[in-house]
């Protein structure tokens, strides 16, 4: 059992600041959902709530170039430059417009997602029209995704990794 750090918003941050290499990490965090908003009587409505494995503080460059030669394909992809952010060289944190976010790799394995509507539960199915269809990325080359995703720290609940969990107080 991982020892409990409960923190604030900007020990957090200080906390992932810390992580050196690739970390495996579980964390849960509630986010606002893009949204259709056409026509969308839930926009501005919904968030939701997931619990994620996967890895903090990797080589995204590296990930891909290992599930290409994986796959017997040649090993020579570069990533481009982010659209958005500045990455936090040597940490898993990105800074945009003065806000941290945690970047993150999914492992072989789903979240756990529960979409709230007004904090009440509601099954995805009712949310499904509204949502944007999803974008498959074509240039890593790769058969199975390298799939990350950056969530802003300000909506971490909790993160574990380090043999300590660490619990936001503040929110």
């Amino acid at each position: 059992m991982s020892e409990i750090v409960n923190v604030n918003l900007d020990n957090l941050v200080k906390a992932l600041m810390t992580i050196k290499g690739a970390t495996p990490a579980t964390f849960e965090a509630i986010t606002d959902v893009k949204m259709n908003k056409t026509n969308n009587p839930y926009f501005g409505r919904v968030t939701k709530k997931q619990k994620s494995n996967v890895f903090i503080n990797f080589n995204y460059a590296n990930a891909v170039n290992k599930q290409l030669t994986k796959e017997g394909k040649e090993a020579d992809f570069v990533p481009q430059p982010r659209k958005w952010g500045v990455k936090v060289p040597g940490t898993p944190l990105v800074l945009h417009e003065g806000a941290y976010y945690l970047e993150a790799r999914f492992l072989n394995n789903e979240p756990k997602v529960e979409y709230l509507v007004d904090g009440a539960v509601t099954d995805k199915a009712v949310l499904e029209t509204y949502l944007p269809a999803k974008k498959e990325v074509k240039s890593q080359g790769t058969d199975q995704e390298i799939i990350i995703r950056t969530f802003k720290i300000e909506g971490m609940q909790s993160i574990t990794f380090g043999g300590k969990t660490y619990v936001r107080t503040d929110i």
